[in-house]
This record gives structure tokens, C-alpha cells and sequence, in this order.
């Protein structure tokens, strides 16, 4: 549409159909202020995957990213001012030890699940910077500390300018920039838009139920360094494989369990089985045939010969690592 003359004064002055986009992600007009506020940070989230550490970034990623740049498709001058040092971590151990690390550095970070589908690893790291100079200053001190901490195989790390989202969408960092309407809409926004986020440290009711998370998260991706967190035991119980196992000693066992199903004990199947067996030996019948007598008509191996066992032994459990 194209507004010209008095309708584009009119257009100037709508602020509610100008910032409609931002209405429609649930803020709601304060009839008191005249501000639109987002309604949701009143309450603890719980969904995050990150642990957040060290002293407030004093980023306002919630306004710049969440509403500006996912509305309006322009990077705000603070996120091309942000630089992060980033981190694909190998593991479960080493994003704990990562962690460890970050409460005790002193630097804004975060570290934990990444989630996204765009990103191609399972575990990162992240630690926030105001500029280039600043970001590679923190990108030497990190890379030193986690080669001793982590040791140089257990993560990779790089320095990169914004959000991932932003590289994606407007193209290579180095060509960012900001034009004077980028501005005026910035400030439309800075002006009537509350976008409420808690500058207090993570909660750490949050933080208790983000673990238990991880460990769900490196089990689901066959990560079993969780193991070591655990007592050195899976979250889920194995399972029996039998593709390498006997044919006829499989039916035996699972014959004597439908027997113990039917209330029948072991001491009675084992000697009912010798009763029968002691049969065959006398008469020399066949025990398949044997079998027949009490409806059995399958030809596989006859349903007499069973073992008890009252445990799966170890060399048949299937290993989750196999998966």
C-alpha cells in the first residue's frame, strides 16, 4: 500500500497497526502506560536447555532478537555489536566440566543442550562479548583454560559476530548494517514496547531441573558419558537380544516361563521334565512325538526340553551403546 499526503501523517501517528506484528506475539497494550508488555516473564520458565553463569551481559536479546529482528528482519546495532565465543562440546562429561569452569571465570556465558536443528551438534557453550577486541581477548583465555581443563579434543571453539539466525537469514556478518528507517523503527519500538526480562542469577530450581534434563538428552543421543553421574548405571534397563543365541535353548526358556505364568513352579517343571524324559529313555519314544499327545503340532524343537532361568544372564543383555 502506498500512503501519501495526510494519510501518510495518519500512518505515522498509528503505533498500534504500525507494531501489530509485536501485539500478535501476545503482548498486550497497558492501558495505564500505553506501552505494549509482554506478559510472560512473571513466572519461572523451565524449558530452557542452558545453564547461565557468571556475572549479567546486559544484553536486552529479548527486544533486539525476539521482537525486532524476528518482526522487522533487521540486526539492531547491539547485536552487531555482540560477539560470542562459541563451543561444540563432545559430551555430557565435558559440558558438566564446562559448566564447573564457567561458574568460577568470571565471564558471561551459558552452556548446555543445543536443541536447535540447525545446529549439527548435541552440547555448546557460548560466553558474550561487547566487541571484536573483547571477543578475541576471550577467545585466547578460553581456548587456554578448557585445553587444560577439558583437554584440546573434547571441544572446538570459535569466535563469531551475532546470532546464528542472523548469519542465516540477512547474510555473511562482515556485510551487516543499519539504515536510518532501521533506526526510526528501533526507536518506535524502544518507545512503546516493555520487554520485561529478570536480571537476577538463573534460579536455581531451574537450574536442578535443566541437569535432569541433560541426562535425558545424552542418553536419547547415545551419549553414555552420563553414566559416570548415575553410579555408573543406564537411566533405562537393558534389553535381551537373541540374534545370537541358540534357536531351541531360546523356545526352551520361553516355554518355561509360560509355565511359571500358569503357576506351575520350577521345582514342579523340572520334574515334570524328568518324568517325561525317564519316559522317552524307557519306551524310546521320541519326544517331539511325546509332545503331540498334549497338542503340540508344531515341528519345532520338542516343547519338553527347558531351562529355568531365573535371570537374564549378562552376556545376552543388549547394550544401549549398540544402538
Amino acid at each position: 500500500m502506498k500512503y501519501a499526503g495526510k494519510s501518510a501523517e495518519w500512518l505515522k501517528e498509528d503505533v498500534m497497526g504500525r507494531l501489530m506484528q509485536i501485539q500478535n506475539m501476545g503482548f498486550k497494550w497497558d492501558p495505564i502506560t500505553c506501552k505494549l508488555i509482554n506478559m510472560g516473564p512473571r513466572y519461572l520458565k523451565s524449558e530452557t536447555p542452558w545453564l547461565h553463569n557468571g556475572p549479567d551481559a546486559f544484553k536486552t536479546c529479548g527486544l533486539d532478537h525476539g521482537v525486532v529482528f524476528n518482526n522487522f528482519g533487521f540486526i539492531p546495532e547491539g547485536c552487531q555489536k555482540c560477539w560470542k565465543v562459541c563451543l561444540g562440546v563432545k559430551d555430557f562429561h565435558n559440558t558438566v566440566k564446562l559448566n564447573e569452569y564457567q561458574q568460577t571465570c568470571g565471564m558471561p556465558s551459558k552452556c548446555g543442550m543445543e536443541v536447535r536443528d540447525y545446529t549439527p551438534k548435541h552440547w555448546g557453550g557460548y560466553f558474550y562479548n561487547d566487541s571484536f577486541d573483547q571477543g578475541m581477548d576471550c577467545y585466547e583465555r578460553v581456548k587456554t583454560d578448557l585445553d587444560d581443563h577439558l583437554g584440546s579434543d573434547n571441544y572446538k571453539v570459535i569466535l563469531k559476530r551475532g546470532c546464528t539466525e542472523m548469519e542465516f537469514i540477512v547474510g555473511p556478518s562482515p556485510l551487516w548494517h543499519i539504515t536510518d528507517k532501521d533506526r526510526e523503527i528501533y526507536k518506535l519500538i524502544k518507545d512503546f514496547v516493555v520487554v520485561e526480562s529478570s536480571r537476577l542469577p538463573q534460579n536455581e530450581l531451574v537450574r536442578a531441573n535443566t541437569k535432569m534434563k541433560w541426562m535425558l538428552w545424552a542418553h536419547a543421543n547415545g551419549d553414555m558419558s552420563y553414566k559416570e553421574y548415575n553410579g555408573g548405571e543406564s537411566l533405562f534397563p537393558s534389553y535381551v537380544s537373541y540374534h545370537e543365541r541358540n534357536r531351541e535353548e531360546v523356545k526352551s526358556e520361553l516355554a518355561a516361563t509360560q509355565a511359571a505364568v500358569g503357576g506351575i513352579t520350577p521345582e514342579q517343571s523340572m520334574e515334570f521334565l524328568g518324568l517325561v524324559a525317564n519316559y522317552a529313555n524307557k519306551t524310546g519314544a521320541d519326544l517331539n512325538s511325546l509332545g503331540r499327545t498334549f497338542g503340540y503340532f508344531d515341528s519345532s524343537p520338542n516343547p519338553f526340553k527347558t531351562q529355568i532361568v531365573e535371570s537374564v544372564p549378562e552376556e545376552i543383555q543388549g547394550e544401549h551403546e549398540e544402538q
